[in-house]
């Protein structure tokens, strides 16, 4: 059996076809996270504008046998697809479901970069 733990601050959930839920995993409490460093490098209409350099992650443990981790799309970027226990809730327009305010309340599959 899989152990899927979810380092994002959210509960993830997962539903079916007609938008019902069929699986939550609740966020563990543990968060992973990129370090960044904004640079500046101009302005924009008198605001200033800023690139987001990013480096390494934070909050995520090494890899254990039959064990997932959820995280978010951008530390997932930031592995650059060097681990294969890391998932991201796909958030994309053929999978996510939101509610009547825009919300999403869940998402159809998990996806890896």
């Amino acid at each position: 059996m899989i152990k899927v733990i979810n380092l994002t601050p959210h509960d993830v959930v997962i539903v079916n076809e007609n938008g019902e839920e069929i699986k939550r995993y609740p966020a563990s409490g543990n968060v992973a996270r990129v370090n960044t460093q904004a640079e500046p490098i101009g302005e924009i209409d008198g605001i200033q504008v800023v690139r987001t350099k990013y480096g390494d992650v934070d909050g995520l443990p090494n890899e254990q046998p039959d064990t997932v981790y959820l995280v978010s799309l951008v530390v997932a970027q930031a592995l650059h697809g060097s681990r294969t226990d890391v998932y991201v809730p796909d958030t994309g327009p053929s999978s996510v479901v939101r509610d009547d305010r825009g919300q999403i309340v869940g998402v159809k599959r998990l996806m890896q970069i």
